[in-house]
């Protein structure tokens, strides 16, 4: 239990390595669908979606909290959104594309 919560103080140390924790994060998404359909571009369309979704929904609730339908509109593209949610995204993605050309 110490040890959990010595990685999570670290984590929230710097921003930078909340993003870096979502490529340790990816494989929790990438080995499931890679195993299921054995298909290393489908395990990378189900990253990107994953992220994508996830980043967007962020980026609705801090547009209009509590109200998620009210801010339908906001978000859709990732250049629209602040850097470190870019960030969250990209590394990801970056990383799960190299995974799928190799």
């Amino acid at each position: 239990m110490i040890v959990i919560r010595a990685l999570i103080a670290w984590i929230r140390g710097a921003r930078w390595r909340a993003s870096v924790m979502h490529l340790l994060e990816m494989w929790l998404v990438i080995l499931p669908v890679w195993l299921i359909t054995d298909s290393r571009p489908a395990a990378a369309a189900a990253v990107v979606a994953w992220y994508w979704s996830r980043k967007m929904t962020e980026v609705r609730a801090l547009a209009s909290p509590g109200n998620l339908s009210a801010a339908w509109n906001k978000g859709w593209l990732p250049w629209q959104w602040p850097h470190d949610l870019q960030l969250d995204f990209y590394l990801p993605t970056a990383a799960v594309l190299f995974l799928n050309i190799l």
